[in-house]
């Protein structure tokens, strides 16, 4: 019975010692990104150490979307933890627009408990309607000088892209073109068209009065923008009407047409005209007679 208790507290001390050989060290480490304010385009971020219980080494990664954001600097505040920071954009020639992350990572035999900021970073912002982007730390470690592993919690930071916030405020006067008008927003870099809308034509004022051989002009205006545009009115004389008349073709416009329909050219009079014919049929009756008493008394 004696063994077996011996046994037990062994068995427990052996797993004290295991666990205090793993466990992490009192208190927790805090890491924190802030975001400034969008000033013509450009961002300024900071990543601060706001807690710090005593830590000999740190590293993290600092990760953003650059399809959004655009990496123009990123420097360490050698002063808060030491001078033995390095950062993976310190790399020469390298292309801090192209890049995604940066890289933190520093080390001391000595640890220490100061807090403060540790990366100051500029950021453009690129153009387009998106309305938000995060920028979050990843792959954090913390130790102290034993060394034990020491508890890190992190907040990002939100960017909230201001042009996705912005309010349109028309401006007083009507834009055009031939189809449409608009107001223009007043709002700086902002191309948005306000109160879009078709043009609305009113009846026109005849402006070109037509004659009988050339046209006129109608002009007609955009009710709401004043805008204007001009429509033919066809000559008076293009309402020439051709009619026959026995047999024959007057181009005289119908308005114009008075008295009696033109006739077809005479020659001498109606009564002479008559008498001829009569003459005719009379020789030729003459001559059917004569011929016919003709084979009669030849018989």
């Amino acid at each position: 019975m004696k063994k077996t208790i011996g046994l037990m507290v062994a068995m427990v001390m052996l797993m004290g010692c295991m666990l205090n050989s793993v466990a992490l060290a009192e208190g927790s480490c805090r890491l924190a990104v802030t975001a400034g304010e969008v000033s013509q385009g450009e961002l300024s971020v900071t990543v601060a150490i706001t807690e710090n219980p005593g830590i000999a080494s740190l590293i993290f990664t600092l990760k953003f979307d650059n399809t959004k954001l655009v990496l123009k600097s990123a420097s360490a505040v050698q002063s808060t933890l030491g001078t033995a920071v390095q950062l993976n954009t310190d790399q020469p020639g390298l292309d801090l627009g192209s890049q995604s992350e940066v890289s933190f990572s520093w080390y001391d035999a000595n640890a220490v408990n100061r807090t403060g900021n540790l990366i100051n970073l500029k950021f453009e912002l690129k153009d387009g309607t998106w309305s938000e982007t995060i920028l979050a730390l990843d792959n954090v470690e913390a130790f102290d000088g034993d060394p034990k592993e020491i508890s890190v919690s992190t907040s990002g930071a939100t960017v909230i892209n201001p042009v996705s916030v912005h309010t349109h405020t028309p401006g007083t006067e009507w834009l055009h073109d031939e189809t449409q008008h608009w107001h223009a927003c007043t709002g700086e870099n902002c191309n948005e068209k306000l109160d879009l809308a078709i043009h609305t034509w009113n009846e026109g004022v005849v402006t070109t009065q037509p004659n009988e051989t050339e046209g006129g002009v109608k002009t007609l205006t955009c009710s709401f923008c004043d805008r204007t545009k001009t429509e033919k009115v066809p000559a008076t004389g293009d309402n020439t009407t051709y009619i026959p008349f026995n047999g024959y073709i007057t181009t005289t416009p119908v308005a114009n047409i008075t008295g009696t329909a033109p006739q077809p050219p005479q020659t001498g009079s109606q009564d002479s005209n008559l008498g001829f014919c009569l003459l005719i049929l009379a020789a030729a009756t003459s001559f059917y007679a004569a011929r016919r008493m003709k084979k009669s008394s030849e018989l």
